[in-house]
């Protein structure tokens, strides 16, 4: 129990020491940091003062005109709003990959025997892996059936921003069984 004591009495004095050299790092760098509370978030990277150390504001208390920050070490402090400065951070979207499932061979889509509700929700899928493929033109198989299924996908891509057109190749083998869908 004592060394647990002496453990925690050291973490405390680490932490005033700490405290301390942040605050006169501040006030010799004479503040003239002109942060607006509106301007900070819980989340937000920040600066201490003007010295090297950054954080993480976990909490804002507008009253006292206080942030608590998540400082790079774990540690958490409380600073006057004035002391801190957002941190811009470097836009790294360009750094992003994404990995897309492409659309591999046939640009084909066999829909037949699903339900309205189904087959969308699939067709929903392939489209936008198409799209990401910069397909430009892809087909439907639904069937003729009862022309439920192909009324159903032919109402909903009506209205797609994505759609250029759409058609059912009479002249092909399939023809009212299947649909192009000419993509934008």
């Amino acid at each position: 129990a004592k060394e647990l004591a002496e453990l925690a009495k050291e973490k405390v004095k680490v932490l005033e020491e700490y405290s301390k050299s942040i605050r006169e790092k501040t006030e010799k760098d004479e503040i003239s940091v002109k942060t607006n509370l509106d301007d900070l978030y819980i989340g937000q990277k920040v600066k201490i003062g003007k010295s090297n150390v950054k954080g993480k504001i976990l909490e804002i208390n507008p009253s006292k005109k206080e942030v608590e920050v998540l400082l790079e070490n774990n540690l958490k402090m409380t600073f006057p709003f004035n002391e801190v400065t957002p941190v811009k951070e470097k836009d790294d979207r360009k750094n992003v990959i994404i990995n897309v499932d492409k659309i591999k061979g046939f640009k084909s889509i066999n829909l037949i025997g699903k339900t309205v509700d189904e087959a969308i929700e699939e067709l929903e899928r392939f489209i936008d892996k198409a799209i990401l493929s910069g397909v430009e033109e892809i087909e439907i198989i639904h069937g003729i059936g009862s022309g439920k299924l192909k009324k159903g996908i032919w109402e909903y891509l009506r209205d797609k921003d994505y759609v250029k057109n759409l058609y059912s190749p009479e002249d092909r083998p399939g023809g009212n069984g299947i649909t192009i869908v000419e993509l934008k």
